[in-house]
């Protein structure tokens, strides 16, 4: 009965917990190693940036259609009451998705990360291999990565500019100014 808690909205606070836990673990794939089949370390390759990105467009879009919210009230300084209905959240969470989506659907087509084992130069005293080191790679996924990153950083850089021109509305029902802390 908090009216911060209310105001913040509780499905705006799940979505964010759960996209920052989802995100979170994407983590979890990239610590595997052999002796896991290589078809399962393939599939944890990919996996850790599709968790993250899923984690990260979950977070984001609630944080995005609340500030989205917050920037009518600056634009219609008369309005008394800022609510962020389920299908401003939803359909925030659409958008965003679709574009990562997109991405994520090509790279995982057309260069899907893979588990490698890379030898390092330490050998033993009859030329043996004594050293390597696996990671999940493909020489081709560098578009993929910077496009994927382009885009957040462009919504993340709009919303940023929302957040700042809205700054000025009340504090009781926005949590822009403590986000950009």
């Amino acid at each position: 009965n908090n009216p911060v808690i209310r105001s913040s909205q509780p499905l705006f606070l799940i979505m964010l917990v759960l996209g920052s836990l989802i995100m979170a673990s994407s983590i979890f794939p990239l610590s595997l190693e052999e002796p896991i089949s290589i078809s399962i370390l393939d599939i944890a390759c990919m996996s850790a940036p599709w968790l993250y990105t899923s984690g990260a467009i979950i977070a984001f879009s609630s944080l995005f259609a609340k500030t989205r919210g917050v920037r009518r009230a600056y634009i219609d300084p008369n309005l008394k009451f800022i609510h962020v209905s389920m299908i401003d959240i939803f359909g925030t969470f659409f958008v965003l998705s679709l574009f990562n989506l997109i991405v994520m659907l090509t790279w995982q087509i057309v260069a899907p990360l893979k588990w490698r084992r890379f030898p390092l130069n330490a050998k033993d005293k009859f030329d043996r291999i004594v050293e390597s080191y696996g990671t999940c790679s493909n020489e081709n996924a560098l578009p993929f990565v910077v496009s994927i990153i382009s885009i957040n950083m462009c919504i993340l850089i709009f919303a940023n500019w929302w957040a700042y021109q809205s700054r000025n509305v009340e504090t009781e029902y926005h949590e822009s100014r403590y986000i950009g802390i």
